[in-house]
């Protein structure tokens, strides 16, 4: 399989790629995508779902994913989450920094980071990798969601100090992705 290349963006100011993550019913079935050009020239919400998810520490070493026929190289928490995300029958689309946005292009980063608040903002949803499951961190996240149900009012919210888990729910707000810069701008949108 030849090397991952870039194709041009199309010259529209609010021109981007797109990844359409294939199916497959084998979890351990390599990573498949094609990745297409895309317009957000309208104001609506796309088909598409925006992923927002840490890197990862490239010295932890590179997984390659299919994306057009070609070798693409990403790091192994980009692999991680779109494991997780790739459906058994139905394709996916989504928008991945990583995998979008030619990284190696400054020209093109920058006019990227232009329109950045546009592609969230017009997703379906935007979903965070904040990485595999541990310490708890799923029933962090269910206290939270139960919580943020229950609007925080004392009176409808009944959970008991010891049912919440707090160790879990400190572990989960220590991962990387929630000292990320431009977080705070994309849980804003």
């Amino acid at each position: 399989m030849p090397d991952f290349e870039y194709f041009p963006l199309d010259q529209g100011p609010f021109s981007t790629r797109i990844l359409r993550l294939l199916p497959s019913k084998d979890r351990a079935a390599p990573i498949k995508c094609q990745l297409f050009s895309y317009s957000l020239q309208n104001n609506i919400a796309q088909e598409y779902d925006a992923l927002s998810y840490v890197w990862g520490d490239q010295t932890d070493g590179q997984s390659t994913i299919s994306i057009n026929n070609q070798a693409f190289s990403g790091g192994k928490n980009l692999h991680s989450a779109l494991l997780r995300l790739r459906g058994f029958e139905f394709e996916r689309t989504l928008w991945v920094d990583a995998i979008c946005i030619d990284q190696n292009n400054m020209r093109e980063k920058e006019k990227q980071i232009q329109i950045m608040a546009r592609i969230y903002e017009q997703a379906s949803q935007v979903m965070v990798w904040s990485g595999e499951e541990a310490d708890n961190s799923t029933q962090a996240l269910e206290s939270i969601r139960a919580a943020a149900e229950a609007g925080f009012a004392e009176e409808q919210f009944h959970m008991s100090s010891e049912s919440i888990p707090i160790e879990g729910v400190e572990s989960l707000f220590q991962r990387t992705w929630f000292y990320r810069m431009w977080v705070s701008s994309i849980t804003t949108l």
